[in-house]
This record gives structure tokens, sequence and C-alpha cells, in this order.
């Protein structure tokens, strides 16, 4: 009977109950549009396709990737570049230089940590949870080399939006997803796994999720937004006619002047 239950609950209520946690961001962030005015919001769902090279800074405000999706925020971001995050630093170097795990920076800190009695690395508490760890990143690298960049959308078939309000819905599992400051630079929030080994493969564009812009650039999309023609623009939301977040919002007349 209590297999029958089990199997119940795994084939049927996970299958198709959505996860709650996914409908409570996405409440958040309706709340954060209609009723708190306090905050102004832009298009939380947004899949951008970039040079990963370019992502070369981590945003250090603190941003979440699902707890602040869709926010506009003003003020003096403090940025950190990501060469000097340790995750990310020694996936790039297994990948891009064949470094054994066991001599990465990462691997040896799990194994500090460990000792520590502390979890590390998507809480990896034994050295058979880091091998673990370790054989799943490897195969996600086959993965990409093998069948190319997907987005969360490519591989489920579904929009983020509704992966968000689905049983789909895993925190853990998401885009790189990026935040954009007030002169346009994309920055790092989350996705180092994948970020590390699209740079490592050399790869020329991969999507990423816009989760928090700077209140100044929003001004240059809405501007581009609003605009029928060249004619119309600032000279600084010109020089941003080509950047990827800008793309989707441009008039198709202006769309027509550029080409």
């Amino acid at each position: 009977m209590r297999s029958r239950l089990v199997s119940f609950q795994n084939n049927v209520i996970k299958k198709y109950t959505p996860n709650p946690l996914g409908y409570a961001y996405y409440s958040h962030f309706l709340w954060k549009k209609y009723v708190d005015r306090s905050f102004r919001t832009a298009d939380p769902f947004t899949l951008i396709e970039v040079d990963p090279a370019c992502v070369d800074n981590r945003d250090k405000n603190g941003y979440d990737k699902w707890k602040n999706m869709g926010e506009v925020r003003d003020g003096d971001w403090q940025t950190k570049p990501l060469i000097d995050h340790i995750k990310y630093r020694s996936i790039f170097r297994r990948f891009n230089s064949d470094i054994p795990w066991e001599d990465t920076e990462l691997y040896q800190r799990a194994l500090a940590k460990i000792d520590n009695k502390e979890a590390y690395w998507n809480a990896c508490r034994t050295i058979d949870d880091i091998n673990v760890r370790t054989k799943e990143v490897e195969d996600l690298y086959d993965r990409i080399r093998t069948e190319g960049f997907k987005s969360q959308e490519e591989i489920h078939e579904k929009t983020v939006r509704e992966i968000l309000l689905s049983p789909l819905f895993d925190r853990s599992k998401t885009d790189i997803s990026v935040s954009i400051d007030q002169h346009g630079n994309i920055l790092f929030i989350d996705g180092t796994h994948r970020l590390a080994i699209a740079n490592a493969l050399e790869l020329e564009v991969v999507p990423v999720r816009v989760v928090v812009r700077h209140e100044r650039w929003q001004e240059i999309r809405n501007e581009l937004r609003r605009a029928s023609s060249l004619s119309e623009l600032s000279d600084r939301s010109q020089t941003h006619i080509d950047h990827p977040d800008v793309r989707s919002v441009l008039s198709e007349r202006i769309q027509d002047d550029i080409q």
C-alpha cells in the first residue's frame, strides 16, 4: 500500500501539481508591479542572446535570480571581476585547460569544507558527493558541447513564465541570469556552471535571462520603445541601438531605418 502511495505522489502529484514556490515568486512580482508603487518593473522573463565573453563582471548587489525578477533599481551598483569567483574560475580552467578536478581550487575548497563538517558546492558533505557533483558538471559540458547551448525554454518547450507556474519549476535550474547596469553592461548573477562552460567552449552567443535593470538603463529602453524613427532618439540612446536588450523593443520603423 505504501509503495502505491509513493508511486502516486511521484507520478501524479509531483508531475501535475505546480511548485508553490514558483507561484510565490510570480505573485511577488505582480505585487511589485501593481500594488507597491515604490517599485518600478520591467519584463521579468526576457531572454536575450549575448556573447558570453562579454559577461565578465559579477553583480555584487545581492540580487536573487527569482526574488528580484523584473525589478528596476537605481543607485551606484557594485561589481567584481567574474574571474575572481572561485567556482567560475575553477570550472573554466577545468574545461579550458583540461586541469583535473582534484587540482582545481573549487575541489580543494570543497574538501576543506567537508573536513570542517560544512556543506559546500550544492550541499556536498562527503567526497562521494563531490565526485557525483563533478560527474554532473562533466555531463553538462558534454551535452552543451555535442548538442549546443539550450535555454530552459528550448529544453522544456515552455516559456519561462510557464515553467515558473508548472511542476517543472526548480529554482536551482535556470538560464544564466544577469542584471544590466546604467551603461548597458551585462553583469552576472547566477548560472556559473553554464557560463564557465560556454566561455571554455568559446561559444559566440548564449541566451541569458535579465533579472534586474538599472533605472537609467530602463529609461533608454523606454525611449527606444516610444520612438518611431531614429531622428527622435537622444544621442545616448542611439549609442545603444544595437544592444541585445533593446532590439526587441524597437519599433518596426526604427528597425527598417537601421537595416
